[in-house]
C-alpha cells in the first residue's frame, strides 16, 4: 500500500478491495489512518499461511457454470473479495515469501487483502527504539566481556544472544512486532571481539 508518494493520493489494489466494505467516507478515512506505514509509505504483508489456505476455483469452471446458469458460484462469491490471477506453475508471476520460494502473485494480493481486512498488521520498531536497543545491548556485551574471563564472557554473550532471539520470536508471533536481528547479532559479536582486543 502506498499513500501520498507525491502530490496526489494513491491506493494499492488490495487497499481498494478492502475499502469496499465501508460505506461512509469517515469510516474509510479512519481505517486508512490505522494502517501502519513505513518510511516508503508501505505496509508489511502478514501472510496467513501457505497459498493452499485460500479457496481457489478454476476460471474454466466459472465459465462453464455461468453458461449453465448455476447459482452455486454466486452464493460462494456474494459478499466476498474475489481476486483473479494466474497460478499455473509455468507462469512468471511468482515471488519468494516466508512460506514458499515461489508464491503466486495472486496469493500475495490475497494475503495483503487479508491483512487489511483483519487489521493483523506487522509493525516495525522506529529508528530511536532500534538505536536505544543497539546501544543497550552494546553496553551489556562490553560489561559482560570486560568483567569476566574470556570463556565465561563468551558464555554470557551467547546466553544474551539466545534470549534476544527468543524474545524477538515471541514479539513477532504474539504481538506482530519486528525488531532488528541481523544488525543486533553483528553488534553483539563485534562488541565482544573489540572488548577482548582492548582487554588483552
Amino acid at each position: 500500500l502506498r499513500v501520498n508518494p507525491g502530490q496526489e493520493t494513491y491506493y494499492h489494489t488490495s487497499a481498494v478491495a478492502a475499502l469496499s466494505r465501508f460505506k461512509e467516507p469517515e469510516e474509510k478515512e479512519a481505517w486508512l489512518k490505522r494502517i501502519p506505514l513505513d518510511s516508503e509509505k508501505s505496509f508489511w504483508v502478514n501472510y496467513p499461511g501457505r497459498f493452499s489456505l485460500f479457496k481457489r476455483i478454476p476460471f474454466s469452471e466459472i465459465v462453464e457454470e455461468h453458461e449453465k446458469g448455476d447459482e452455486r458460484l454466486k452464493n460462494i462469491f456474494e459478499g466476498k473479495v474475489v481476486i483473479v490471477g494466474q497460478t499455473a506453475t509455468g507462469g512468471g508471476d511468482f515471488r519468494p515469501t516466508s512460506f514458499s520460494s515461489a508464491y503466486p502473485g495472486v496469493g500475495i494480493q490475497a494475503s495483503a487483502v487479508h491483512t487489511l481486512l483483519t487489521e493483523s498488521y506487522i509493525r516495525r520498531s522506529g529508528p530511536w527504539v532500534s538505536f536505544a536497543l543497539l546501544l543497550s545491548i552494546c553496553l551489556a556485551v562490553a560489561f559482560l566481556t570486560w568483567r569476566n574471563p574470556p570463556r565465561l564472557g563468551l558464555f554470557a554473550v551467547l546466553t544474551l544472544t539466545f534470549f534476544y532471539l527468543v524474545w524477538n520470536f515471541l514479539l513477532l508471533n504474539v504481538f506482530r512486532w519486528i525488531m532488528p536481528v541481523f544488525t543486533v547479532l553483528l553488534i553483539i559479536f563485534g562488541t565482544y571481539l573489540l572488548t577482548l582486543f582492548l582487554q588483552f
